[in-house]
C-alpha cells in the first residue's frame, strides 16, 4: 500500500484510535489508485482471513 500510494492505509488521531481503525479493518483506497491496483489492495487488507488474498492470488492478480 505504502509503495503505491506513498501513504499508510490506516489512520487515527492517537495511537488507540490507530489500532481501533486497523482493528476494524477502516481504510480506504484512494480514489487515484486504478481499479485492478484497487481490487489488489483490498484483497491484500481484507479484514476476514478467509477472503484475504493468498501469496499465490497475488502473484497472479491480473
Amino acid at each position: 500500500y505504502n509503495i503505491t500510494t506513498s501513504l499508510y492505509p490506516f489512520e487515527g488521531d492517537n495511537i488507540y484510535k490507530l489500532f481501533e481503525n486497523i482493528g476494524k479493518g477502516d481504510y480506504s483506497v484512494p480514489e487515484d489508485c486504478g481499479p485492478l491496483l484497487s481490487d489488489l489492495l483490498r484483497g491484500m487488507l481484507e479484514y476476514d482471513p478467509a477472503k484475504r488474498f493468498s501469496i499465490q492470488h497475488i502473484r497472479q492478480h491480473k
